[in-house]
This record gives structure tokens, C-alpha cells and sequence, in this order.
């Protein structure tokens, strides 16, 4: 009897109990998600924010049916500066990035949270950099960023579309990328004819005129490497230099440091030599441009490389 005693609680102590825990539960809630003011925490790592909200929901995963949303995408540091905003896949439309409902089932924790998004939704992501550029880009984190920065994700939800206009999107998209193909060839012939360049020069793809022969050691794979280049485009803007008396140091062969062009460039030259370099975009930032937005999609580029240091 005496232990029954115990157990009874009156109305008013259960409840008052409930509230407790209630109000306990909430502020815990709110202190996993206050890292960030107005985001929610989605698991250990990915908060996420809605800053547009759509209306229709998400279909019926079918496995009949390949189901795909598209969707919009840039990315900014976490001070809001855009490092990467894709370049426009055909005129009068932005990048457009497609996720299979599959690679969204089994994805990161933020493909997995846009499970639950609606077209016409806008959401911010909070995720690790790292994970970022592992995932999508296959890339070592860039010189800007460090292992533990986080970075933002803006998505919004353009479409949310089965096979049938999947496949009509992309069969859009494929004739422009063969559009802008053949204009970049003409230009880049343009480019070559005006300028006199033979066809002597061209090798492996690129074109390359040397301007100062050099007589120290030679390239190969894991040369230690310091370099200096400037960069532009065949209309003679700049988009890009490093200068000799801070030249770019790496190792030849470590993937990810220069466009494969100037890699299949660099191979063919030696300590001291300086020489002009013509690389059409698919050996360069081809389709989507680099990742700075800086150097668009089928872009032609032009370096001047000197080859300061070669240590083998």
C-alpha cells in the first residue's frame, strides 16, 4: 500500500511535471539550433534555414519512374561572399543542378533534409566545407577555406519533374552545349588565323609557342614546381596572374592544382623556359567554368607561363 501511495500523482503535479520537461526538452532544442540565429539544426553537423516557402509537395517516390528535382545553386562563405555561383546552362535560365530522389535518399544529411522540400522552396544550408568539396567538387579544400569552416548552401527548388521531362530538359540543355561548342572553336580558329600560330604548334590539344628556351632540368611526375603565369582571354582581358616574385609552388602530378591544359603544357617544358600557352576549355574549365565564376563555360583561355624552379 505504501508503495502505491508513492506512485500517485495528483492532476495538478502531473502536469506541472509535463511542463517541466516540456519547457526542459524546448530549451535544449533551442540551444542545439542557436549556433546559428534562425537556423535548424537538422543533425549533428547541417542546419538549414527556409527563406521561401512553396506549395507543392514533393511526389510519391516511384521506383517505376526516375523522379528529379531541380534545383538552383550557389555557394558563399560564411560571411555571405559568393565563392561559386554556376554559370548559366542555356540563355535565359540559370545553372540548373538535378537530384535523383535516390541520390537524395542516400546523400549527405542535406540532400537528405531536401527530401522534405516543396517547388518553390529557397533554403539556406550550414554545412563543413570539407564534406562540401569532397562531395560534389572532388577537390582538397581551396586556399580560402580550412579544414572545420563551414560554409552556406543557397537551393532553391525550381521543378520537381518525372523521367519523361527530365528527359526533355536535358535534351534542351545538350543541343545549347553543342551550340556554344562550335562557337567556341570558331572563335579560338579566329583567334589562331589572325594571329598567325601554325598548326606546327599544336600538340595533345593545346597550342604551345615557346618565347624563351630554358636549360635547366627538365619536368616529370613529382618535380617540385615554382611558376609564374599570366592569364587572359583571347580578347586580351586578364583573368588571372601570378607573379615571379610569388610564384606558385606544387608538385607536378598532384591532381587538382592547375587545368589539365597547363599540366599537359608544363610537361613539354624546363627550368627557365617561358612560352605562350592556348588550351581550349575542355581541357580547361569546360561547361560549367571555374569555380570562382570568374572564367566562364566554353571558354578559351591564354597563359604565359615561366618555369622559375624545378627540383626533382
Amino acid at each position: 500500500m505504501s508503495v502505491s501511495k508513492k506512485n500517485n500523482r495528483s492532476p495538478i503535479a502531473s502536469a506541472a511535471l509535463f511542463c517541466c520537461l516540456l519547457l526542459t526538452c524546448c530549451n535544449y532544442s533551442h540551444h542545439r539550433s542557436s549556433a546559428y540565429p534562425g537556423y535548424t539544426l537538422f543533425d549533428s553537423v547541417t542546419f538549414y534555414k527556409y527563406c521561401d516557402m512553396g506549395s507543392v509537395k514533393m511526389p510519391v517516390l516511384d521506383r517505376e519512374k526516375l523522379t528529379v528535382m531541380e534545383t538552383t545553386v550557389n555557394f558563399c562563405k560564411m560571411n555571405d561572399s559568393v565563392f561559386w555561383t554556376p554559370p548559366l546552362t542555356y540563355p535565359g535560365y540559370p545553372f540548373y543542378y538535378y537530384f535523383s530522389y535516390n541520390e537524395l535518399l542516400n546523400g549527405s544529411t542535406f540532400e537528405k533534409q531536401l527530401l522534405h522540400a516543396r517547388k518553390g522552396d529557397s533554403i539556406t544550408y550550414i554545412i563543413p566545407a570539407d564534406s562540401l568539396f569532397a562531395r560534389f567538387f572532388h577537390l582538397p579544400l581551396p586556399l580560402f577555406l580550412h579544414n572545420g569552416n563551414k560554409i552556406k548552401i543557397h537551393i532553391r527548388v525550381a521543378d520537381i519533374m518525372d523521367s519523361m521531362h527530365y528527359r526533355e530538359a536535358l535534351r534542351t540543355i545538350n543541343q545549347y552545349r553543342k551550340d556554344m561548342e562550335i562557337q567556341e572553336q570558331l572563335k579560338l580558329l579566329h583567334y589562331v588565323t589572325s594571329n598567325n600560330i601554325p598548326d606546327s604548334a599544336r600538340k595533345n590539344g593545346i597550342y604551345i609557342l615557346p618565347l624563351t628556351m630554358g636549360a635547366g632540368p627538365i619536368i616529370k611526375e613529382g618535380s617540385d614546381l615554382s611558376i609564374a603565369y599570366t592569364g587572359y582571354f583571347t580578347d586580351g582581358r586578364l583573368f588571372d596572374s601570378v607573379s615571379p616574385q610569388t610564384p606558385l609552388q606544387f608538385r607536378y602530378g598532384d591532381k587538382g592544382q592547375i587545368v589539365e591544359g597547363l599540366e599537359n603544357a608544363i610537361k613539354m617544358m624546363r627550368q627557365g623556359e617561358i612560352a605562350k600557352i592556348i588550351i581550349p576549355s575542355q581541357l580547361a574549365f569546360g561547361e560549367k567554368g571555374s569555380l570562382t565564376g570568374i572564367v566562364p563555360p566554353y571558354t578559351t583561355l591564354i597563359y604565359k607561363v615561366t618555369i622559375i624552379e624545378v627540383k626533382n
